[in-house]
Protein backbone atom coordinates (compact mmCIF):
# COMPACT_ATOMS: atom_id res chain seq x y z
CA UNK A 1 0.00 0.00 0.00
CA UNK A 2 2.94 2.28 0.60
CA UNK A 3 4.10 2.04 -3.15
CA UNK A 4 0.55 3.26 -4.46
CA UNK A 5 0.33 6.28 -2.13
CA UNK A 6 4.36 7.04 -2.42
CA UNK A 7 2.84 6.69 -6.80
CA UNK A 8 -0.25 9.16 -5.55
CA UNK A 9 2.08 11.85 -4.28
CA UNK A 10 4.04 11.97 -7.38
CA UNK A 11 1.00 12.92 -9.84
CA UNK A 12 0.13 16.38 -10.38
CA UNK A 13 -2.34 17.79 -12.51
CA UNK A 14 -1.77 19.77 -15.20
CA UNK A 15 -4.51 22.31 -13.76
CA UNK A 16 -2.62 23.03 -10.59
CA UNK A 17 -0.14 24.64 -12.38
CA UNK A 18 -2.45 26.65 -14.97
CA UNK A 19 -3.77 27.92 -11.49
CA UNK A 20 -0.71 28.94 -10.42
CA UNK A 21 0.67 26.47 -8.14
CA UNK A 22 3.59 25.53 -9.91
CA UNK A 23 5.85 27.09 -7.21
CA UNK A 24 4.48 25.28 -4.87
CA UNK A 25 4.86 22.02 -7.57
CA UNK A 26 8.58 22.58 -7.74
CA UNK A 27 8.90 22.90 -4.09
CA UNK A 28 6.89 19.13 -3.40
CA UNK A 29 9.07 18.03 -5.75
CA UNK A 30 12.05 18.85 -3.54
CA UNK A 31 10.88 17.04 -0.92
CA UNK A 32 8.89 13.82 -2.85
CA UNK A 33 11.37 13.83 -6.05
CA UNK A 34 9.81 13.17 -10.04
CA UNK A 35 6.61 14.15 -10.72
CA UNK A 36 4.38 12.58 -13.14
CA UNK A 37 1.75 15.41 -14.89
CA UNK A 38 -1.39 14.24 -15.98
CA UNK A 39 -3.88 15.78 -18.04
CA UNK A 40 -7.09 14.32 -19.27
CA UNK A 41 -6.20 11.63 -16.61
CA UNK A 42 -3.30 10.59 -18.67
CA UNK A 43 0.81 11.11 -18.46
CA UNK A 44 1.79 14.33 -20.32
CA UNK A 45 5.07 14.68 -19.06
CA UNK A 46 7.56 14.01 -15.77
CA UNK A 47 9.38 16.80 -14.12
CA UNK A 48 12.11 16.12 -12.36
CA UNK A 49 15.43 18.37 -10.34
CA UNK A 50 18.57 18.76 -12.77
CA UNK A 51 20.46 16.41 -10.64
CA UNK A 52 17.78 13.54 -10.84
CA UNK A 53 17.74 14.06 -14.59
CA UNK A 54 21.96 13.88 -14.72
CA UNK A 55 21.38 10.66 -12.51
CA UNK A 56 18.93 9.49 -14.80
CA UNK A 57 20.92 10.40 -17.92
CA UNK A 58 23.95 8.71 -16.55
CA UNK A 59 22.36 5.76 -15.20
CA UNK A 60 21.11 5.67 -19.12
CA UNK A 61 24.75 5.96 -20.49
CA UNK A 62 25.87 3.54 -18.34
CA UNK A 63 23.42 0.97 -19.59
CA UNK A 64 24.04 1.58 -23.19
CA UNK A 65 28.07 0.66 -22.53
CA UNK A 66 27.04 -1.84 -20.58
CA UNK A 67 24.77 -3.18 -23.50
CA UNK A 68 27.96 -2.82 -25.83
CA UNK A 69 29.80 -4.60 -24.11
CA UNK A 70 27.87 -7.49 -23.48
CA UNK A 71 27.12 -7.72 -27.28
CA UNK A 72 31.00 -7.32 -28.11
CA UNK A 73 32.06 -10.61 -25.87
CA UNK A 74 29.06 -12.28 -27.64
CA UNK A 75 30.78 -11.59 -30.74
CA UNK A 76 34.23 -12.01 -29.32
CA UNK A 77 33.93 -15.73 -28.55
CA UNK A 78 36.09 -17.03 -31.69
CA UNK A 79 38.50 -13.43 -31.68
CA UNK A 80 41.96 -13.53 -29.85
CA UNK A 81 41.82 -11.37 -26.79
CA UNK A 82 44.85 -8.98 -25.73
CA UNK A 83 45.36 -8.00 -22.42
CA UNK A 84 46.45 -4.34 -21.64
CA UNK A 85 49.82 -5.75 -20.45
CA UNK A 86 50.18 -7.71 -23.84
CA UNK A 87 49.31 -3.89 -26.08
CA UNK A 88 51.30 -2.04 -23.54
CA UNK A 89 54.58 -4.70 -24.75
CA UNK A 90 53.60 -4.39 -28.14
CA UNK A 91 53.81 -1.05 -28.00
CA UNK A 92 56.53 -0.36 -26.06
CA UNK A 93 54.82 1.79 -23.23
CA UNK A 94 55.19 0.85 -19.40
CA UNK A 95 52.71 1.64 -16.84
CA UNK A 96 55.43 4.39 -15.55
CA UNK A 97 55.12 6.29 -18.82
CA UNK A 98 51.55 6.14 -19.01
CA UNK A 99 51.40 7.19 -15.15
CA UNK A 100 53.80 10.39 -16.21
CA UNK A 101 51.60 11.57 -19.30
CA UNK A 102 49.57 14.25 -19.07
CA UNK A 103 45.89 13.90 -20.00
CA UNK A 104 45.17 14.99 -23.81
CA UNK A 105 43.65 18.64 -24.04
CA UNK A 106 41.04 18.45 -27.00
CA UNK A 107 39.86 22.08 -29.14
Amino acid sequence: MTNVLSFMDNIVSVTRFNRGEAVKIFEELKNTGAKVVMKNNAPVSVIMSPEQYQLLMEERENMGLLLEVQERGKNSENRKMYSLDDIMKQNGISRSEIAASEDPVFE
